[in-house]
């Protein structure tokens, strides 16, 4: 399984949320995403949609 990252070479990680404001990875996420296989960055890829300001702020 291939992922493509979904890195848009804007890191900015917020200091509150701990996520890139851009990306929505966690700074773990992105210095492990070459090491990662294809199961662990689907599951990353997954859980991104859910941490969009909108859904972080509402809590949903």
């Amino acid at each position: 399984m291939h992922c493509k990252s979904p890195c848009t070479k804007i890191c900015v990680l917020d200091p509150v949320l701990g996520l890139c404001m851009d990306c929505w990875r966690t700074a773990l996420e992105i210095r492990m995403w070459g090491r990662a296989d294809g199961p662990q960055k689907h599951a990353v890829l997954v859980a991104l949609p859910k941490r969009r300001p909108g859904k972080i702020l509402r809590g949903q």
